[in-house]
């Protein structure tokens, strides 16, 4: 599943995107416990799809231009107002893809953060049309507002 993200992020040699060392993911889960999610069968990790509530000030900062995502997440703690959500990363494996897996966890992991913030809007930033596509269809699901950064070369 690493291999598989630092294939399609490439977030390594991109400063702007989080990096997801452990520290990141230990941040992460610390804004709320349905950030991180991972689905595995007995072979391992098939789909991991990673979410993060924040202010609409620090989206509004982050659309345009003003934070990277890296910034976004640092400007983000317990004490932000959860007014958003940030739509950070989501990867199924090739031979599981297709199957809703993946629209079904990011459902799961959102209606967590909705039992007890009044999320207004999403936010993404899409690496893929698959990634677009999968924003478009939580949007509609929650009938919530999708705001989309530029999309990633």
């Amino acid at each position: 599943m690493i291999a598989l993200a630092e294939q399609h992020f490439d977030a390594r040699t991109d400063p702007r995107q989080i990096s997801f060392t452990e520290e990141d993911m230990e941040y992460i889960q610390t804004l709320h416990p349905a950030c991180m999610n991972e689905i595995s069968n007995d072979q391992g990790p098939i789909c991991w799809v990673t979410i993060f509530p924040t202010s609409m000030a620090n989206m509004q900062l982050f659309l345009s231009g003003k934070l990277d995502e890296n910034e976004l997440l640092r400007n983000t703690s317990e004490l932000t107002p959860f007014e958003t959500i940030y739509l950070c990363s989501a990867l199924t494996l090739p031979e599981f893809r297709n199957q809703n897996i993946t629209f079904k966890t990011s459902v799961a992991a959102i209606e967590k953060l909705l039992l007890n913030h009044n999320i207004q809007a999403l936010f993404t930033w899409p690496f893929s049309r698959e990634g677009k596509q999968l924003s478009e269809k939580i949007a509609l699901h929650f009938h919530l507002p999708l705001h989309c950064v530029a999309e990633h070369p």
